[in-house]
C-alpha cells in the first residue's frame, strides 16, 4: 500500500496517461512532469501529456480523437513542430504501440539518454511485470 501511495500523482487526464506514467516509473525511469505547458517567442505552444524539461523530452499519448478530428490533428502537428524548434524530442504513443509497453519504455529511455540522462537503465522489476506482464516477444509475420 505504501508503494501505491508513492506512485500516486495528480495531473493525468486519462487512465491511459496514468498507465504510461506508471509503466515508466516502475521501470525505474524518473517521474515525468504531467501536463507540461510549453511557450516560445510567439506565446503558448501547447500542453503536452508529460515530459522531462531537463532532458528536452515531451511525451504524448494519442487517443483516437487526434486522428478523427482534423482540426485537432492539425494543431498537434503545428504544436509538435514548434516544440522541436526549441530542441525538444517528442515521443508519441497510441494504444497499438502500448500493446508492447516495454518497447515504449525503451523508446523513452533512448530519448532521455539523447537528452543527457545518465541515470539507471530501465529494469523489468517484479512490480513492473505484475502491472504490465512478462516481456512480449514479437513474432515474425
Amino acid at each position: 500500500m505504501r508503494k501505491a501511495g508513492r506512485l500516486a500523482s495528480c495531473g493525468a487526464e486519462s487512465v491511459r496517461e496514468t498507465r504510461l506514467r506508471l509503466c515508466l516509473e516502475l521501470a525505474g525511469l524518473p517521474r515525468p512532469r504531467l501536463q507540461m505547458e510549453l511557450r516560445d517567442d510567439e506565446g503558448f505552444v501547447g500542453r503536452f501529456d508529460m515530459g522531462y524539461d531537463e532532458f528536452l523530452l515531451l511525451i504524448e499519448y494519442e487517443g483516437e480523437q487526434h486522428l478523427n478530428d482534423k482540426v485537432q490533428w492539425t494543431r498537434d502537428i503545428v504544436r509538435e513542430e514548434r516544440a522541436r524548434v526549441q530542441g525538444y524530442s517528442v515521443v508519441r504513443i497510441n494504444a497499438e504501440l502500448f500493446r508492447d509497453p516495454w518497447a515504449q519504455v525503451l523508446r523513452i529511455h533512448k530519448e532521455l539518454v539523447r537528452g543527457g540522462y545518465r541515470g539507471r537503465n530501465p529494469v523489468r522489476s517484479a512490480s513492473w511485470e505484475a502491472c504490465f506482464g512478462p516481456l512480449r516477444v514479437r513474432q515474425a509475420a
